[in-house]
């Protein structure tokens, strides 16, 4: 015999049924996302690979210049200082962007983990 539809033990019911629902839904959503964050990291990289083998070019020709106007060694020395001085700016930017990503990764993670309290306290208070 199943229970009256406004009992306390059917609203628990469907209350977890919901939940498993919503639940199966994220996974689903989740999955997604991650196949489209793989096939951007994959597009990425390759464009990676091409931006590196152009910068490799403009900077043989930026010492290649410079070498026209004093000894090839100075300006290969004169780029690489310049090189270390932009790399240490871009490296101090990744830095903060890791450390705003990691907060918002422990917020997001804090409100589920609330979230699923919430239910369980809902799902239980009306199971009684």
């Amino acid at each position: 015999m199943s229970a009256p539809a406004g009992s306390p033990g059917r609203v628990a019911q469907l209350g977890a049924r919901l939940a498993a629902a919503e639940a199966r839904l994220i996974g689903a959503d989740l999955r997604r996302a991650m196949r489209w964050t793989a096939a951007a990291t994959a597009l990425a990289a390759g464009a990676a690979m091409l931006v590196l083998g152009a910068g490799a070019c403009i900077i043989a020709a930026i010492v290649l210049g410079l070498a026209s106007a004093m000894p090839a060694w100075m300006a290969a020395l004169i780029t690489g200082i310049g090189l270390l001085v932009v790399g240490g700016f871009v490296a101090v930017l990744a830095r903060e962007a890791a450390k705003d990503a990691a907060g918002a990764l422990r917020e997001t993670g804090d409100r589920a983990r609330e979230e699923g309290r919430w239910m369980g306290t809902l799902i239980s208070s009306n199971g009684r």
